[in-house]
């Protein structure tokens, strides 16, 4: 039984801009003794993110779930029904932060969180998202529809990457939102809240707490509703159950979780590819008994420059420890991850990207040091 909608923000933007990082910085802002959710949705079919994000709270006061392959909203929501419905069977949080995949369209996903299944059980706050001011010269993105309405659906706007900015690049953001005529008006620069250190290692501002509590202000995407759907008093004031009706009572025969075993049959990895729009992406997943030359993977990797590679993820075994690797825009990031229990990589191109060539390079970092 719920007794309290659960507190929930929508963390949006484009590829690569930050999204991840953001949430890791409100995660290690979480207030003692809180339970909090994170459901991630990425492109693709393997699901890295979850892994980036791994806490030693993690199934204590911290549960992270995936809904990899895509647009959350797709197939009438029901991948994010059923996924929320494990989330509250498992922890029943106080907060669930909701990243959506770069290529998805946030409006039909607050649309879905605003329905008459999440409406009683989903106070929704307010929607981030981060713009990498950079990107605003390039067409491609200006232009893009998602992009546009990423920008658009926002409460609070964040000026992502901003320490990698000109002067010029920033001040292009507030004439580009009025361009687009975003009703936002309330942005913010990321510098201001949070930076990256030397080691890699985010790291908060002491205004930070200001974002913070721009997390309780409800989102500009709250319809009405009949009282009648959002209270129950037959479990008494203020308690909203959760009936088989409104979610899904046997959610994991619907869809599995992220982290049941795969089916190896006799493999030690499997390839995984999709398509949506004019992107494309292609991802492994190698047994845990696998590792990985780091020196051979980091020559794999800096091929990937040289190809039409928008965005590359992965969390792998190696022989020197868990490497969590970040490449976007030709920018290359590594992190030490903690614990996985498999290694999974993902690559996202605007153009077909040759399998056979870049499965074959790959295979041949595994092993020896």
């Amino acid at each position: 039984m719920i007794t309290k909608p659960i507190k929930t923000n929508v963390i949006t933007g484009f590829l690569g801009v930050g999204k991840t990082t953001l949430i890791k910085q409100l995660l290690a802002q979480k207030p003692a003794g809180e339970r909090w959710a994170v459901l991630v949705n990425e492109f693709g079919q393997v699901g890295i993110d979850a892994g980036l994000l791994d806490s030693p709270q993690q199934h204590t006061e911290l549960l992270i779930k995936q809904v990899p392959g895509g647009c959350m909203c797709c197939a009438a929501g029901l991948p994010t029904k059923v996924a929320i419905n494990q989330i509250i069977q498992q922890l029943n949080p106080d907060r669930l932060l909701i990243e959506p995949t770069g290529l998805g369209h946030p409006k039909e996903i607050l649309r879905t969180l605003q329905n008459e299944y999440f409406k009683p059980i989903l106070s929704l706050g307010s929607v981030l998202t981060l713009i990498d001011a950079r990107k605003l010269a390039d067409s491609r993105y200006t232009q893009h529809d998602i992009y546009i309405e990423q920008a658009k659906v926002a409460d609070v706007i964040i000026a992502s990457k901003s320490h990698l900015c000109t002067l010029e690049q920033i001040d292009i953001l507030p004439q580009w939102l009025a361009d687009i005529e975003c009703a936002t008006t309330l942005v913010v620069d990321s510098a201001d809240y949070y930076q990256i250190n030397n080691q890699g290692h985010v790291e908060s501002t002491e205004k930070f707490a200001r974002l913070m509590n721009m997390l309780d202000t409800p989102s500009r995407f709250i319809a009405a509703a009949p009282a009648s759907r959002i209270l129950s008093t037959r479990h008494g004031v203020n308690s909203l159950p959760l009936t088989p009706d409104s979610l899904f009572k046997t959610a994991d025969d619907v869809i599995p979780s992220e982290l049941d075993e795969l089916d190896w049959k006799g493999q030690v990895y499997q390839q995984f590819s999709d398509k949506q729009g004019q992107f494309y992406s292609l991802g492994w997943i190698f047994a845990p008994q696998v590792s990985f030359g780091f020196d051979r993977l980091m020559v794999w990797v800096e091929q990937l420059r040289t190809l039409n590679v928008v965005r590359f993820k992965a969390v792998v075994i190696t022989y020197d420890g868990i490497l969590g690797i970040n490449y976007i825009d030709g920018e290359l990031q590594l992190s030490e991850i903690d614990d996985t229990l498999d290694s999974r990589m993902e690559l996202i191109g605007d153009t077909q990207l040759d399998a056979a060539k870049l499965e074959q390079d790959l295979l041949a970092c595994m092993g020896g040091h």
